[in-house]
């Protein structure tokens, strides 16, 4: 969940915590994703969007503890995750896209507040 994520981040990257969507695009906007790499520098192709103002089915929520999101990953409840592809040369954002929890892999993004 966001909790674990923030915890991860900030261990990562002292001060970070998960992106929402919205302070992806600003960083795109900003020019800052050009060439993502993750923690074993890898090359990022897609995060998952954070939108706190999204539908809680489409954010991996877990029906048994009261919808939290990002929480569920099994397929059962059909609940279904948005996911954003990034283009490594220029930083730019795809249109979120949703995807079955258990289906793909994106990263989860760390912002500083």
């Amino acid at each position: 969940g966001i909790p674990e994520a923030n915890v991860e981040c900030n261990q990562n990257y002292a001060g970070s915590q998960a992106c929402t969507y919205i302070e992806l695009v600003a960083a795109s906007n900003r020019g800052e994703l050009v060439n993502p790499r993750d923690t074993a520098n890898a090359q990022v192709s897609s995060w998952w969007a954070n939108d706190p103002n999204a539908n809680v089915e489409q954010q991996c929520s877990h029906d048994a503890q009261g919808e939290a999101p990002w929480t569920y990953q099994a397929a059962d409840q059909g609940d279904r995750g948005l996911f954003v592809t990034v283009n490594a040369a220029n930083g730019d954002l795809g249109n979120p896209q949703a995807v079955q929890c258990n289906q793909g892999n994106h990263w989860v993004a760390c912002c500083y507040p």
